[in-house]
């Protein structure tokens, strides 16, 4: 913002320096246009010219003093003297931070980094030996990813076989379904209604997800448990064509100076940035990269540190945005525990509203706070586990039952139709 402001005012200032040095000449009538040598009458009501005014000679008045008000304006712009005016850019970082704080909720807090030319994106080294643990990996959980791969195909191929509706008037041919109402209207002596069957549209189910893998210290206890989750929900999801990236998030670089910590708060306390140090990405796969040819990397989870974790989603968020399908997930592998929960909450409802999907994946006994932090969250206490509770999950968000879910009441009124007058 204030270098939008800077620019602005060098720019009044320049035009400011020309208007001074040298001024515009008065306008002069163009050549083709002779200026009246006669004075013009001003008719009146009866036709006449009045006595008391004086008819104005153009060519005898003088030219606007542009070059004057021009300098008056500039002046006044960039004077240092306090006049209730702000430069453009002071105005809009005032509309922006407005607007801003109105959008923000009880217990949320705005992604701001101190530093984001300290963040960074690195592809996790995946050598001969980093490979041949990942192969290990991915043994252990052979199982688990072809249960979600063999039920996510059947689910996918069902929502994308031609759906047949029954009983229409003009269809493709007739719906053994409606024969005996057929039959009945024409006994009836009654064209059939809805004797055929059509097929119909189907609605677009393509999914993208985005793993975010928890890589802080607090994770150490389950560290391979989380790389041979992801093992087992990115495989399926690359095999079945699905887009899939992979990242974690760890602290990275540090400012370099000392900070006055308390020049990150505002008036009121509240904390103008999340962090002070860069964050690293490490992306395990990206989107357009086979999974096969990038499972080395998977080796290379680690666990230290702090917990950026809404680092990590603010960056799945980013690339989520920009993909055409028709679901969008990001799945957290965490413990549930961030370092920024307040930022975490607001990105949680800033997706749902782009209608995208952030689920929380909690394994073992340190897993439990994802109940508390994510909406839709899956807990479970072991990988094995988890595929069956990741599809419930999935199943809801992309392959939904028709007609919605049915609402859990207290009980149900009486539908017995009452034999009694309404006179009673």
């Amino acid at each position: 913002m204030a270098q939008l402001g800077t620019v602005i005012k060098g720019t009044n200032r320049d035009l400011l320096d020309i208007i001074r040095d040298d001024p515009p000449p008065p306008r002069s009538p163009p050549d083709d246009v002779d200026a009246p040598e006669e004075p013009v009458d001003v008719p009146t009501d009866d036709g006449d010219t009045p006595d008391d005014v004086p008819s104005p000679d153009v060519g005898d008045m003088p030219p606007p003093d542009f070059p004057g008000l021009a300098l008056q304006i500039l002046a006044a712009i960039l004077s240092e003297v306090e006049t209730g005016l702000v430069d453009g850019g002071e105005a809009l970082e005032a509309a922006l931070t407005e607007q801003v704080t109105q959008d923000i909720q009880d217990e949320e807090q705005i992604w701001r980094p101190y530093r984001p030319d300290l963040d960074e994106v690195q592809f996790p080294d995946q050598g001969s030996t980093a490979l041949e643990t990942a192969v290990k990996l991915r043994n252990s959980v052979r199982m688990e990813a072809t249960y979600l791969r063999n039920q996510l195909r059947s689910k996918f191929l069902q929502a994308r076989a031609p759906r047949v509706v029954h009983g229409v008037r003009k269809g493709i041919a007739l719906s053994d379904r409606r024969l005996v109402s057929s039959a009945v209207e024409l006994r009836a002596g009654k064209t059939p209604t809805h004797p055929d069957w059509q097929r119909g549209p189907r609605d677009e189910c393509s999914l993208a997800a985005a793993l975010v893998l928890d890589e802080s210290g607090s994770m150490s206890g389950v560290r391979t448990e989380v790389a041979k989750a992801a093992i087992a929900m990115a495989e399926p999801l690359d095999t079945l064509g699905s887009p899939c990236l992979v990242i974690g998030p760890r602290t990275g670089r540090g400012p370099g100076e000392e900070v006055d910590f308390s020049s990150l708060a505002g008036e009121d306390g509240t904390l103008l940035f999340h962090r002070v140090c860069g964050v690293i990405i490490d992306v395990f796969k990206n989107w357009d990269e086979p999974f096969n040819r990038v499972l080395g990397r998977f080796a290379n989870v680690r666990a230290a540190s702090y917990t950026p974790l809404e680092d990590g989603i603010q960056y799945a968020l980013q690339e989520l945005s920009e993909r055409p399908e028709r679901h969008r997930v990001v799945l957290v592998v965490t413990d549930g525990d961030p370092d920024n929960p307040a930022v975490c909450r607001r990105q949680i409802r800033l997706a749902a509203e782009a209608g995208i999907h952030i689920i929380g994946i909690g394994i073992g006994i340190n897993g439990s706070m994802v109940t508390t932090l994510f909406p839709e969250h899956v807990y479970v206490p072991s990988v094995n586990k988890l595929p069956e509770e990741l599809l419930k999950v999935l199943t809801n968000i992309v392959f939904p039952k028709a007609g919605g879910k049915r609402v859990q009441l207290d009980g149900q009124i009486n539908r017995r139709i009452s034999t009694r007058s309404n006179s009673t």
